[in-house]
């Protein structure tokens, strides 16, 4: 099957580094042994200082154009799928605030009764996965610090000679950062 459209740079090499580093990710979030996860992070450690130690000495080579494009090429796919889980999630949410509001005038019982449970399935909402996911992406996002760095990382990024042709058109990850101070509510609220 033949692709709809046919991209002018394929980024191989920043797909299969983003795997491993998932895979990494997984691994030590999941290893319930101690003494593993801190040899890893000393391994870690130990790749950093070296690392550090190439650049001070002038030896750690610079991307050029083919990957710094697979990077971005693939920041973007991955901001477009954030802002599409953002949706479906906030979709979910007005689906769930829609159904408790067409219960309201069926409702038989006091008002305490049915608050408590418009209340219950709030709270339901946040505790569930997807609620306890879209919290943590909310507060990420709410950080002031963090509104501030994706802005700097974006600006230094847009700024690289490679991606010239890219600095005036939109990044799906701006519309992110306007979203907290647009009130939208997180799971749970509304």
């Amino acid at each position: 099957m033949l692709p709809l459209t046919e991209q002018p740079f394929v980024g191989t090499e920043s797909c299969l580094l983003t795997l491993f580093a998932l895979l990494e990710q997984i691994s030590a979030g999941t290893a319930a042994d101690p003494v593993k996860r801190v040899d890893d992070l000393r391994s870690k450690r130990d790749e950093l200082d070296a690392e550090i130690a190439r650049v001070l000495a002038g030896d750690e080579p610079l991307l050029d154009d083919p990957p710094v494009k697979g990077r971005v090429q693939q920041f973007q796919q991955l901001a477009r799928e954030l802002l599409a889980d953002f949706r479906e999630v906030e979709h979910n949410i007005r689906q769930l605030d829609r159904k408790v509001r067409e219960k309201i005038p069926l409702r038989e019982g006091t008002k305490g009764a049915l608050l408590d449970e418009i209340m219950g399935e709030r709270d339901a909402i946040g505790d569930s996965a997807q609620g306890r996911s879209f919290r943590a992406f909310w507060d990420f996002l709410m950080s002031s610090r963090r509104q501030e760095e994706l802005t700097v990382r974006l600006d230094q990024v847009l700024a690289l000679p490679a991606l010239a042709a890219l600095k005036n058109r939109p990044w799906p990850i701006t519309k992110l950062s306007s979203w907290p101070t647009s009130g939208s509510p997180g799971p749970g609220e509304g």
